[in-house]
């Protein structure tokens, strides 16, 4: 997990990092602890559907102080 709350899907200089992230948020080069997501539930970004917390789930981004994580269901097609 890195620090900005995805899974690493990408390297850089063969580092795990987010691509999703970089140049946009810091810790997206920075490896972190593999957060606890017992319990905790994840909402679509676009179609709201709330489904249980999986760092498998596509796009998946861990956000421990808010309410839900977030991540993408392909609801509105994957193009």
């Amino acid at each position: 997990m890195m620090k900005c709350g995805h899974r690493a899907n990408a390297t850089q200089n063969g580092k795990p990092c987010c691509v999703i992230c970089a140049g946009l948020s810091d810790g997206y080069d920075v490896v972190v602890e593999e957060p606890n997501l017992e319990g905790r539930k994840c909402i679509c970004s676009q179609c709201k559907k709330i489904v249980d917390s999986k760092d498998a789930i596509a796009f998946f981004k861990h956000k421990p102080n808010e309410e839900y994580d977030t991540h993408y269901d392909g609801c509105e097609g994957w193009d």
